[in-house]
């Protein structure tokens, strides 16, 4: 079965499940999930543990062979096997199906993998046998609301609007978040509310910006969030070539998307380009909403600011990829002087 980290704890108080594959891209809340099952295995007498890492040349038979073994220093034990990505081949497919198939009584195995692409045949072996927890990162509006829960653990009051500076402060970057409150629970007075101002004051900007961060602000038509991210990446030094190579991307994605979608096929399109679930509805609203010439345009620009970022003339580079985002976020822009 599949459930959702904030519904593990209650799982596990009820059962302990075989099979368990906690996967996604954010660290923190990976880590924790993976904490919760190790402690619930460690009451449940499952104390030794053993840990592989899956990389090239992995050996999936030597694999099953001790997962099929006795455990040698306890009654029971928890297999841990970490994965940097779903793809593991037909031989690694193969040998996660069959220990979900017929899990050796003695082991719980637990899964640590990347963000899942697609429907692989082990996950789904996964999914029927065990426990699958798909790990997602938490969007601008659930930041806030996280992030109150989590200053309750500290035993901290975090007013609404303060929340929402400290979400600014360190978009998207839990570890930060945590560390930030951590700090504060040393610093502030339990019995005072947080407010913005306090915050304000205490908090570094922790933002973790990164270049589809920018395009998925723009796409989602907050330029203003866009351009700001951007900003920060200029400042902390990124070469404006790498912002490039990241905005080509997108814009191939997008104009790909469109010819799905005037031929009536956009689902098929999302599927075939990987599209995040969660970032499809944004995702198809800004193709509908864009003309083919548009999306030329700003290929163009792109283009320009290739040649721009491998010259001494950077500072214009960044303003066309300024330019470009405006644009994604249905901002107008002034091209003339560039000559598109």
């Amino acid at each position: 079965m599949q459930i959702y980290a904030n519904k593990l704890s209650q799982h596990l108080k009820q059962t302990l499940a075989k099979v368990y594959l906690v996967a996604g891209d954010e660290i923190l809340l990976q880590n924790e999930a993976c904490d919760e099952i190790r402690q619930a295995c460690a009451k449940s007498g499952f104390v030794d543990r053993e840990r592989y890492n899956f990389e090239t040349g992995f050996d999936w038979h030597g694999w099953q062979d001790s997962c099929n073994a006795m455990s040698l220093f306890a009654s029971q034990r928890l297999i841990e096997l970490r994965l940097p990505s779903s793809k593991i081949g037909t031989v690694g497919s193969e040998a996660i199906t069959r220990f979900c198939n017929n899990p050796p009584q003695d082991t719980v195995l637990l899964i640590i993998a990347a963000r899942i692409e697609g429907s692989p045949k082990w996950v789904k072996a996964v999914s029927k046998d065990g426990v699958y927890i798909p790990i997602y990162p938490l969007d601008h509006e659930q930041l806030p609301n996280w992030l109150k829960r989590r200053a309750k653990q500290q035993q901290l009051t975090l007013a609404h609007d303060a929340a929402q500076l400290l979400a600014e402060r360190v978009e998207g970057n839990l570890m930060a978040a945590n560390q930030e409150l951590e700090k504060l629970a040393l610093l502030v007075d339990k019995k005072t509310t947080l407010t913005r101002n306090i915050i304000g004051k205490a908090v570094a900007d922790s933002a973790r910006f990164s270049a589809f961060n920018c395009f998925d602000h723009a796409i989602d038509g907050d330029a203003l969030s866009a351009c700001r991210a951007l900003r920060h990446l200029q400042e902390e030094g990124t070469e404006p070539a790498a912002l490039v190579a990241a905005m080509a991307h997108q814009l191939r994605t997008l104009a790909q998307l469109k010819q799905f979608s005037e031929r009536g096929k956009m689902d098929d399109g999302m599927r075939a380009l990987r599209v995040q679930r969660k970032r499809q509805s944004a995702v198809s609203h800004r193709v509908q909403s864009t003309s083919k010439a548009e999306f030329e345009q700003w290929t163009k620009l792109a283009s320009q600011a290739d040649l721009m970022s491998k010259s001494i003339d950077k500072e214009n580079a960044w303003l066309l990829i300024e330019m470009v985002l405006l644009g994604l976020a249905g901002k107008p822009m002034a091209t003339q002087h560039y000559h598109i």
